[in-house]
This record gives structure tokens, sequence and C-alpha cells, in this order.
């Protein structure tokens, strides 16, 4: 019977800031930063006993939202009976900031979201952090980028990108788990 796996996990993308909603276009705007990408751990030779259940969730990820930072990505989890074998967090949404023509213009948009660290079980890398908006008004705005997950894929768990105007952001990349039985 099958007595080792081994253990790869991603998690959620964080979703991008969001776009302007009900402003006035001809003179607000915004750049927002993208999503942080998702935390990846790798763990091998993990004890299995035959016929035991195991616990799989694959974290969703973040989603954009007008006039809001982006949701978080949720981690990544397997576990047994005894617990947590290997967790991997989401990464941070994208942030989201109005730039009103009415008050001196800011240099940028707003911040991009964290990567996924400091998960449990087994070795790996944290996510990228998105980037942040810039531009000095409506016309040199720049939305951030998402940050990519902690092994560079560019699909798993790849940070959302951030919201530009009236250009809503996009959601965050779903994690993945990837288990072989031994």
């Amino acid at each position: 019977g099958v007595t080792l796996m081994s253990i790869r996990a991603w998690g959620g993308g964080g979703g991008g800031g969001g776009k302007l909603g009900p402003y006035n276009f001809a003179t607000d705007w915004c750049a927002s930063g993208g999503g942080g990408g998702g935390e990846y751990r790798i763990r091998t030779a993990v004890a299995v006993t035959p016929g035991e259940s195991i616990y799989v969730i694959v974290g969703a990820g973040g989603i954009t939202k007008d006039d809001n930072a982006g949701d978080s990505g949720l981690a990544s989890r397997v576990r047994n009976s005894g617990g947590t074998l290997v967790s991997a967090s989401g990464g941070s949404g994208g942030a989201f900031t109005v730039q009103h023509a009415s008050t001196a213009p800011d240099d940028g948009g707003a911040a991009g979201g964290a990567g996924g660290t400091a998960g449990s079980g087994g070795t790996g890398s944290d996510g990228a952090a998105g980037t942040a908006g810039t531009g000095t008004d409506k016309n040199s705005a720049t939305a951030g980028s998402g940050g990519l997950a902690g092994d560079a894929d560019v699909s798993i768990g790849k940070g959302g990108a951030g919201g530009k105007n009236s250009s809503a952001g996009a959601n965050g990349a779903a994690g993945k788990v990837i288990i072989v039985f031994v």
C-alpha cells in the first residue's frame, strides 16, 4: 500500500485594486495596485497510512471590487486527522485610492498587495508583491501589475492587475494543490 506522499501547494492570488465607480470621470482618476501572488510550499516524504483520509482545500483567488481594495487570496491547505500537513497563504489584495482633480495631484495611485508568506509545513517561497499604480493625472495613470506566486508560475496563484480609471481590475488566480502518492 501507499505509505508516503509529496505535496505541492500554492495559495490564491490577491485581487487587484478596483476601478472608479460613480465618480466624475472628467476630473477624478485612479491607478490601483496589483494583488500579491500566493505563497508556494512543498513537502516531500510525508508518511501516510493506507486508508487514511486526506483533506484538501484549494485557495480561491481574491476578488476585485469597484471603489475598494481587492480581496486577499485564500490559503491552500492539506491536512489529515493529526492536523495541517501543508498550508500556503494567499496574496494580499491591491490597494485603491481615488485621486481628485480638486486637490493637489499625488504621484502614483495605490500600493500593490503583499505576496503570501509564512505558511506551515515543508519548504517553499513567498509570493511576489503586486506593483503600485503610478501617474500624476488620469492620462498618465498606469495600474499596478499582479505579483507572481512563490515559484514564479505565471498562472497559478498570480495576483490580479489593478484597476485604472473606468477599467476594471482583475481577480487573483486560484491556488493549486498537487499530491503525489509514492
